[in-house]
């Protein structure tokens, strides 16, 4: 998650200038410099991807980890060996990490879509 907002604040930081200066019409770049922009743009736009991708099979792994934690609760072993606490603890935990990785990745998508329409 870190990752994903430090890719995202690079490429906010390098589309800033870019997107000052297109506002201002002040343009001295020459077209080997645009060039190399778009570039840079493609370049993290990528990264910012494959950031949400691995964020999103981490995400598929704490799914399936909660659901075999529930299943476990259900069974009652836990309880049986005096663990019933740690493992409401442990379903709680990986519930809230969860709804973080959502977060992110739903804040991400509406701050793309924000960066998109301006």
């Amino acid at each position: 998650m870190n990752e994903l907002g430090r890719i995202r604040g690079q490429l906010e930081t390098f589309l800033m200038p870019v997107e000052a200066s297109a506002a201002t019409r002040q343009t001295t770049e020459v077209p080997g410099d645009k060039e190399h922009l778009k570039q840079e743009v493609n370049e993290l736009s990528k990264r910012v991807e494959e950031a949400k991708a691995s964020l999103r099979k981490d995400l598929s792994g704490l799914e399936d980890l909660l659901r075999r934690l529930k299943e476990s609760q259900k069974e009652g072993t836990a309880e049986a060996e005096g663990r019933g606490h740690e493992l409401q603890l442990t379903i709680w935990k990986v519930d809230a990490a969860i709804d973080q990785v959502r977060e992110v990745l739903t804040q991400d998508d509406v701050q793309y879509k924000k960066e998109l329409g301006n």
